[in-house]
């Protein structure tokens, strides 16, 4: 929901038409706008670089006219490049369940930071790799 919210904003729909249209409440509505604005460019930025990481050889992603539809546009490239990468999910898993994964559900939260993995190993290396 919080996706088809961002998503209508983005074509220029206000909350209020939101909210009706979603059946929120308006003030939920413009929290979710706020918070999205406030991260929109790093959350493009963050899911083109995703991006590059799923697809071989991406294409540009052009800019829409304004962060947040910029950010948006992202979301849909990466949900296109996850789904076509893991066909086994891409009918079952949307564009904005992938971004919450990336994000570990914060893509909204005050502070933002993408998942990181840890891929250091638990055994003790040494000099010389012993």
């Amino acid at each position: 929901m919080i996706g088809r919210a961002l998503e209508c904003a983005s074509g220029g729909w206000g909350a209020g038409r939101i909210s009706a249209a979603l059946e929120v409440p308006a003030d939920t509505v413009r929290g979710w706008i706020r918070r999205f604005r406030v991260h929109a460019q790093q959350i493009r930025i963050v899911l083109w670089q995703l991006r590059a990481v799923v697809l071989a050889d991406p294409a540009a992603i052009a800019a829409t006219g304004g962060p947040l539809a910029d950010a948006v546009a992202a979301v849909a490239a990466f949900g296109v490049a996850v789904a076509g990468r893991w066909r086994e999910v891409g009918d079952t898993v949307s564009a904005w369940e992938a971004v919450v994964a990336a994000f570990g559900a914060a893509f909204l939260a005050p502070a933002l930071s993408p998942v990181s993995i840890n891929t250091s190993s638990l055994l003790p290396i040494t000099a010389g790799g012993r």
